[in-house]
């Protein structure tokens, strides 16, 4: 488990641990045509490449999974679907609109956006990761 110093501002910073080198590597994965994709990381805040000025949160990188196998329980359609602009064999990245979090009253942690996602309170979109570009910025 990784342990956290959390500021006042609600930034989560990564402690030194034995796994350091994993927390700040840059994440990609392979796709079936043998190139890579990159990936961001949990608390990572990226823009939407259909609307830069809309800033997520992310709360999950699925490298595994292809966006043309993850069904949006919602609509019963994959995200694939969902962006037919994008690659169906790019990974899913779960996020929360930077937004909606702000209307939060007093979340702290990544683990409270989900537990916000969990009952609810919050809505958790997946997107194709090649939709989503990097910030620069971190919770």
């Amino acid at each position: 488990m990784q342990k956290t110093n959390t500021t006042h501002r609600g930034r989560t910073e990564p402690t030194a641990s034995a796994d350091w080198r994993r927390e700040y590597a840059v994440n990609a994965v392979a796709v079936p045509d043998g190139g890579s994709e990159l990936l961001p990381t949990v608390g990572d805040r990226v823009a939407d490449r259909e609307d830069e000025d809309t800033e997520l949160i992310v709360l999950d990188v699925h490298p595994e999974a292809r966006a043309a196998g993850w069904e949006i329980r919602a609509t019963g359609q994959t995200v694939a679907d969902h962006n037919p602009e994008y690659r169906a064999d790019s990974a899913v990245v779960e996020a929360v609109y930077a937004e909606d979090v702000g209307r939060l009253p007093s979340w702290r942690t990544i683990a409270d956006l989900r537990d916000a996602v969990k009952t609810d309170t919050l809505a958790s979109y997946a997107f194709p990761a090649a939709r989503l570009a990097f910030s620069g910025g971190e919770v």
